[in-house]
């Protein structure tokens, strides 16, 4: 019936794509997070079709340990906000953005309250910007139009960034986040495959970072005892990691976060080559580690 992929939660769209133009969102879905969910059309026709979806709580797990923690989220907004300004002169800080981002309640919002800002969850964002700030100077520019600010929130905040400050509500987070992606499939624009294929670089500074924290947390200072400690949270000890060495070749197993790794920092080591399936699975069994230890 379209060609729409739609990020929504609570079925309020978050992030549309069409055709060839999408924001890949699969990393933020955990393993098994495949559902018949709804797809809603005009007049309010309502379709159920596969597609992602997990409570925003587990997305909320996944993005803290994958590059976006408050922190973190924190930077690439201020980032962009300083690319921003080599132009203009917003003043939009982070906490003035984040205060209006969780202001809003995803579990009340209706298919009318939707119509009431045409679909846009940017309108209404800037909206209460407006409303809760409405003699700040960025609003007006010098023809009196509202534009400094309406374009940076409209074309410059990720959607990642905008994703992370809505799980800093409470009561967003027992929330589906959904991602409906089967039009896009059926009408021939792209193929499933496609749609979940790992961003290969931004899942290696994912893998490395993640390894070097949690061995950090675990008090792990060697490759060995941080495997040991994989292995105690359910991570096997059975890929075959052939260490290269001046005196010749010596196989190894290792868990395969460990294994992955080696292969990263290792490169010259041919003896094996890094899949993106290998770096995919690897990550998983990472966040899997971390979350079993949170919860002993």
């Amino acid at each position: 019936m379209g060609t729409m992929i739609i990020l929504s939660l609570n079925n309020v769209p978050v992030d549309y794509g069409k055709n060839h133009h999408w924001t890949s969102h699969a990393w933020l879905f955990p393993p098994g997070s495949v559902r018949d969910v709804p797809y809603i059309y005009a007049e309010n026709l309502i379709e159920t079709k596969s597609g992602l979806s997990a409570p925003l709580k587990e997305v909320l797990f996944r993005m803290d340990h994958l590059g976006y923690s408050l922190d973190e989220t924190r930077d690439r907004y201020n980032d962009e906000l300083e690319r921003w300004n080599r132009t203009y002169a917003l003043r939009l800080p982070f906490e003035h953005f984040l205060s209006a981002v969780t202001s809003i309640d995803f579990s009340k919002i209706t298919q009318d309250d939707q119509k009431s800002y045409e679909y846009e969850l940017s309108t209404l964002l800037l909206q209460i910007l407006e409303s809760t700030d409405p003699q700040n100077d960025d609003y007006d520019n010098e023809e009196g139009e509202f534009s400094n600010i309406e374009d940076f929130v409209r074309e410059r905040i990720p959607v990642h960034v905008l994703l992370r400050c809505l799980a800093e509500r409470p009561t967003n987070l027992k929330l589906p986040l959904t991602w409906g992606y089967s039009d896009l499939v059926e009408s021939g624009w792209e193929q499933r495959s496609t749609l979940m294929e790992i961003d290969r670089t931004q899942s290696t500074l994912n893998l490395i970072r993640l390894y070097g924290r949690m061995q950090e947390q675990a008090g792990c200072h060697s490759i060995a005892s941080f495997d040991k400690w994989l292995a105690n949270h359910g991570v096997s000890l059975d890929t075959h990691y052939i260490e290269q060495k001046p005196s010749g070749a010596t196989p190894r197993k290792l868990t395969l976060p460990s294994a992955v790794r080696n292969m990263i920092h290792h490169p010259e080591n041919r003896n094996q080559i890094l899949t993106n399936t290998q770096l995919e699975q690897a990550i998983e069994s990472l966040l899997l580690a971390r979350l079993r230890a949170s919860a002993s």
